[in-house]
């Protein structure tokens, strides 16, 4: 594919498909799994999608006998949105089972396969799953650099200085409002609207549709609507229940819902034993910017600082999760792929909060912290001067990560960094 862009995931397909039987490429519908899944194959592989109303028939009448004349004459079999079809899993089970061929099934699905119905099989030691997330920034611009993390752990920030256009808070807020969906990264304000909109109706009216028995998507709709304006924040179950006059059972019904399909991530709590008092409930984030701010109904910047200017406060607020949440959907990629990082947040009370925790595997942590301004003071280290008081032999280095234009040291480990490091190579 000339116009191919390389995918932080594709190490750990590779992997995968050498070592595993069965290969699970997942993810929210259009962040590009057909294509990675193309770029894996070969010649001698066959691509089937599931999306072809005549072959997804075949498949449902004897997912068996629909594979079998395959098996002699392709290496790979390669299946595109195997959610449509959840009861061939099963079948690609006994196959797998008869022969020992590593990467023999490569699929995709836009659903947690597990939460689908009629999936009773145990594919344990057969399948491994890769999660592949709309394309972040360092994607997008092909400066790719999976050891972004570990040069943050050590305080290497290549080159110091930044030209104004490269990083601003306009850039990053430009960046944030168009997300990563491969589809609209160069579509027009007006023109991604309609994508969205699109987008957001076939995933309510058809796909809810794979997942299981919903009656109607109204009820999903509101409350997408509602997270995308507090993404980045810790769920109240009450809450919810109370804002959409919903019992306490269907907002997790729906909210394992938006989690099968992809639309939503949990990030665990970082906790410790000197630390009891850490609140323990995940933070929630939309799994794309670009979503999140087409949900609320912001396409461009002018339009979005209209609107805070009106608003003020609530305005700000969702400005600072929107572009935490972008950078969120930036670091999760960059820590899978060097297969050293786990993120976390961290929260006491009121008091103290962390953004993130990145933590390796010697349980040693990286402190980064989230500012959608230009500037940056002593007094936005404090939350990270605090954690440092507590676990100095474990923590690393804290980061502010912010949209100015330089890298700016505020102590031996403490330092400003410009977010355009997630999309530069250097």
């Amino acid at each position: 594919m000339s116009n191919y862009l390389h995918r932080l995931a594709e190490k750990e397909f590779a992997a995968a498909a050498d070592s595993m039987r069965i290969v699970l490429v997942s993810g929210a519908r259009q962040c590009g799994k057909t294509t990675l899944l193309k770029q894996m194959l070969k010649e001698e592989d066959l691509f089937l999608s599931f999306d072809d109303a005549m072959i997804r028939e075949a498949a449902s009448s004897d997912p068996v006998a629909f594979l079998r004349p395959y098996l002699k004459q392709y290496r790979r079999i390669a299946i595109d949105e195997v959610q449509k079809v959840p009861e061939i899993l099963g079948s690609m089970k006994l196959i797998v089972d008869e022969e020992s061929l590593a990467g023999r099934f490569l699929i995709s699905g836009s659903s947690n396969y597990q939460a689908l119905p009629g999936v009773n099989e145990s594919l344990a030691g057969r399948l491994a799953e890769v999660r592949l997330r709309t394309m972040t920034a360092s994607e997008l611009s092909s400066n790719i650099n999976a050891d972004l993390i570990d040069s943050f752990a050590k305080g290497e920030w290549g080159r110091l200085l930044y030209k104004v256009e490269e990083c601003s808070k306009e850039v990053v807020l430009n960046k944030a409002l168009i997300g990563g969906y491969p589809e609209v990264s160069s579509k027009t304000p007006q023109a991604r609207k309609i994508w969205f909109e699109n987008y957001i109706t076939r995933l309510l009216e058809r796909d809810l549709k794979d997942i299981g028995h919903f009656e109607k998507g109204d009820a999903l709709r509101k409350i997408l609507l509602l997270l995308s304006n507090i993404s980045s924040r810790t769920i109240s179950r009450q809450e919810l229940s109370k804002a959409l006059m919903l019992h306490s059972a269907t907002i997790d019904r729906y909210l394992g819902a938006l989690k099968t399909m992809y639309l939503i991530d949990e990030v665990p709590a970082w906790s410790n034993k000197i630390m009891p008092r850490l609140v323990k409930a995940p933070n929630f984030y939309m799994s794309d910017s670009g979503l999140m701010s087409a949900l609320q109904g912001h396409y461009d910047l002018d339009s979005l600082m209209r609107w805070v200017n009106y608003v003020g406060k609530p305005g700000s607020d969702f400005i600072g999760n929107l572009v935490e949440t972008w950078v969120f959907n930036q670091l999760v990629p960059i820590a899978r792929a060097s297969g050293n990082w786990s993120i976390f947040h961290l929260r006491v009370s009121q008091r103290q909060e962390i953004d993130f925790v990145l933590q390796n595997e010697l349980g040693q942590q990286l402190l980064v912290e989230v500012k959608a301004s230009e500037t940056v003071t002593k007094e936005d280290f404090k939350h990270i001067d605090w954690y440092f008081e507590n676990n100095p032999e474990s923590a690393l280095r804290g980061i502010v990560l912010y949209c100015g234009q330089a890298v700016r040291n505020f102590a031996e480990k403490y330092t400003a960094v410009p977010m355009a490091k997630l999309w530069r190579a250097d």
